[in-house]
């Protein structure tokens, strides 16, 4: 099914009213008319012939223009013109030779680079065209100066997509050839440049620098810059503050404090962060009972997010934590199809599922489930260090029947381990993985082991939820 046909199909039946109807006013041809029918009503991929593709094509540009138009036809006049507004304003001037108006135009406030940089280039045209040349190397300047902003922003962003990728895909369980990459990012010259103190461009270093600390192993580095004055009130930095103060253990009253993220409008992703915050903040501090009563409304705001793999993982231990084992096996299950390629969030779902089956006494499943971890590790060996070390173990305790004195010394072997990756750690930690261990140890469930373990008061947690009702949907 071509890119046409897909859009077309996937609109709503009142979109496609508003689509056809329009099309029938301004395509010209029967066949081009026709033809935009039958892709909306055959969901069947359709053989086009060199005739048909020139007319798809024309559709197709036909659906960006209109919907180019009507995004502009319903801004107000009384808002802040949109940028092609303001160019084919500027355009409109020095065509009639009011140059002098047109510059003047151009120099209007703009905040996006981009957008800057396309004024610019707009006016650089129409100085070099009125003879300015003076002018025109004063706005070259200029340029030079923006794309060595936009040539360092660039710069950041492929750091923090690099640490990004080390954080979320292996979890800071690096090989050798993951430790040597770190090494080098280290002497990175953008961490010896000073970067701009304008707000937004602070809040984009602070959190790259805090990813970076986090990628070391250092939550309280990470922790410590986002007490940074100029960027601490900012959700993003509020957020992976938050994160920090759990891998840190602060107590949940902290937490309480960042009324910033309930007051500011956040944005979707910014949205579903938080709630991965608030569900693991509970699956931490939370007892058994206290989250039970909750469920419902955790739940409701669990399906009203979009989705992350990290809400995932943290959703399925809530509700094995819950006694809802069946549900959590069925998401795991799910989810592990959705994360595929992110190596770490996969064994991190597949041990919980595994620790589930153990948990209910689910053999044959466990068994089967089992072969397909291993099979995995073995696959990421390569990309995650503690693979091999956990395909040892896992093997271990299976051929053990999970003996307590054999699991005593896995789980030192395991800690052991641990102890040279710091940042695997803290996110194994933020897991139900350690509370299962030491469940296990002392002969009892991990739901009966979670609630006699008081972390924090109902209050404090009632606290939280409350808050957290300003931004997520009542049931």
């Amino acid at each position: 099914m071509g890119r046409l046909q897909r859009y077309l199909r996937s609109l709503t039946p009142s979109e496609w009213e508003s689509l056809y109807t329009e099309a029938q006013k301004e395509l010209r041809g029967h066949k081009m008319r026709s033809l935009l029918e039958r892709l909306r009503r055959t969901s069947a991929p359709q053989v086009l012939n060199p005739t048909e593709k020139e007319l798809a094509k024309r559709i197709e540009r036909w659906i960006w223009k209109h919907a180019f138009i009507q995004a502009h036809k319903s801004h107000p006049i009384y808002a802040s013109p949109p940028i092609e507004w303001i160019s084919k304003g500027a355009l409109l001037y020095h065509a009639k030779g009011l140059s002098t108006d047109a510059l003047a135009l151009l120099r209007g406030e703009v905040h996006l680079p981009l957008e800057k940089l396309t004024l610019l280039f707009l006016r650089l045209k129409i100085q070099i065209e009125s003879g300015a040349a003076k002018k025109a190397s004063k706005t070259l300047r200029e340029i030079e100066h923006i794309s060595d902003h936009l040539r360092r922003s660039i710069q950041r962003e492929r750091l923090q997509l690099t640490l990004w990728r080390l954080l979320n895909e292996y979890g800071g369980s690096y090989t050798e050839i993951g430790q040597r990459f770190l090494r080098r990012l280290e002497k990175h010259p953008y961490w010896k440049h000073t970067h701009g103190t304008a707000s937004e461009e602070s809040v984009a270093d602070t959190n790259l620098r805090i990813l970076y600390a986090l990628a070391k192993g250092n939550p309280m580095e990470a922790y410590k810059l986002c007490l940074d004055k100029t960027a601490q009130s900012h959700p993003s930095i509020l957020l992976n503050r938050w994160l920090c103060s759990i891998m840190l253990k602060h107590p949940l009253s902290e937490y309480l404090s960042y009324d910033t993220l309930y007051t500011t409008k956040l944005s979707e992703y910014d949205k579903a962060t938080l709630l991965n915050r608030v569900l693991l903040t509970l699956l931490i501090y939370g007892s058994p009972a206290y989250l039970t009563s909750k469920l419902s409304l955790l739940e409701h705001w669990y399906l009203s997010s979009g989705f992350l793999p990290e809400n995932g993982l943290v959703w399925l231990q809530l509700l094995w934590l819950c006694g809802k084992s069946e549900e959590a096996i069925k998401l795991s299950e799910n989810l592990l199809e959705k994360v595929e390629g992110k190596p770490f969030t996969y064994i991190q779902v597949a041990l919980m599922l595994l620790l589930i089956y153990a948990e209910n006494h689910k053999w044959n499943k466990l068994v089967q489930h089992l072969r397909r971890l291993l099979y995995w590790l073995k696959r990421v060996e390569k990309f995650i260090a503690s693979a091999p070390v956990m395909h040892k173990l896992l093997r271990q305790l299976y051929q053990a029947r999970l003996r307590p004195q054999v699991l005593s010394a896995v789980a030192e072997r395991w800690k052991k381990h641990l102890a040279s990756y710091p940042t695997e750690r803290y996110f194994w930690e933020i897991t139900l993985l350690p509370d299962w261990i030491e469940a296990r140890l002392s002969h009892q469930g991990i739901i009966g082991y979670r609630q006699n373990a008081h972390r924090a008061s109902v209050t404090d947690l009632e606290a939280l939820i409350q808050k957290a009702t300003r931004v997520f949907p009542p049931l």
